[in-house]
C-alpha cells in the first residue's frame, strides 16, 4: 500500500479498517494505513467538531443560576426539597438524621457560628443552643 493511506487519527479514538480488510482501532495521535476505499470515510469522521455557540452560552447560563440557588433561594417557598429530608433546612427544625453539610447549610442561613464543630453530634447541638430547639 502507498503512503497516501496513512493517516493520524485526531479523534480520542477512532475505528477504522487497516489495509488489509481488518476493522481495528486507534487512539488519537497514531498514524494509520487505512484501506484504500475507505479513506473518503476516514477523513470524514476524524474530525474534531467545536462547541455550538448556543451550548457554551448554556452552559454559563446553567452555572449562573445554580450559584444563585445556593447563595440564598433555598429557604423560600414550599416546593421541592420540602420532603422531610433535611434537604430545605427551613422545611423543619434540625435533627440527627440531617448530615453535616445540611446541619452546615442550616447553620449558614440562620447566621449560626459552628465555631470549632465538626462533628455531627456537635454542630447539632450548637444549632440547637443558638436556636432552642430540641432533636
Amino acid at each position: 500500500m502507498s503512503v497516501s493511506n496513512e493517516r493520524t487519527v485526531v479523534l480520542g479514538l477512532m475505528s477504522y479498517i487497516d489495509e488489509k480488510g481488518a476493522y481495528r482501532t486507534a487512539p488519537a495521535g497514531a498514524v494509520v494505513k487505512v484501506h484504500p476505499d475507505q479513506l473518503e470515510r476516514f477523513d470524514r469522521l476524524n474530525v474534531l467538531m467545536p462547541k455550538p455557540e448556543f451550548a457554551q452560552e448554556a452552559a454559563v447560563v446553567e452555572v449562573e443560576s445554580s450559584a444563585e440557588e445556593l447563595a440564598g433561594d433555598a429557604g423560600e417557598g414550599q416546593g421541592e426539597g420540602d420532603g422531610g429530608d433535611g434537604s430545605n433546612p427551613d422545611a423543619e427544625k434540625p435533627s440527627d438524621s440531617w448530615t453535616i453539610a445540611q446541619l452546615s447549610t442550616y447553620a449558614d442561613a440562620h447566621s449560626i457560628d459552628l465555631g470549632e464543630a465538626t462533628k455531627k453530634a456537635d454542630i447539632l447541638a450548637v444549632i440547637q443552643a443558638a436556636t432552642g430547639k430540641d432533636a
